[in-house]
């Protein structure tokens, strides 16, 4: 991934962001960061056969989820798939938490749209 410089928006400019509700594209909104979120939760849980309700925000995927390094894999395609997006697997794959997985979301969603 790429750097963003100071005031475009992309995955660096998002991940400081702590406050940040929506993910923008040449100035139009085109996700709000709770659907992103809500998303997230959707597939992780179907991934790792989870209720929602378990999969929390600071989750941690193989700690806090039981994820092994097969379901990683799949929750990467999983995500491309139901964000029509395209994620580098190897940034994809370093991404530990829910929360950086929405971040890195929101970041491609703005960068690939």
């Amino acid at each position: 991934m790429s750097r963003a410089r100071a005031g475009e928006r992309g995955p660096r400019a998002l991940a400081w962001q702590e406050d940040w509700k929506l993910v923008y594209l040449k100035g139009e909104v085109i996700m709000e960061r709770g659907e992103i979120q809500s998303r997230v939760r959707k597939v992780i849980a179907g991934v790792l056969k989870l209720a929602e309700e378990e999969v929390a925000a600071d989750a941690n995927f193989i700690f806090d989820l039981g994820a092994d390094s097969m379901q990683s894999l799949e929750l990467v395609a999983a995500f491309e798939e139901e964000f029509e997006i395209e994620m580098d697997e190897a940034a994809a794959l370093e991404i530990q938490t829910v929360d950086g997985a929405v971040e890195l979301i929101a970041g491609i969603l703005a960068t690939q749209r």
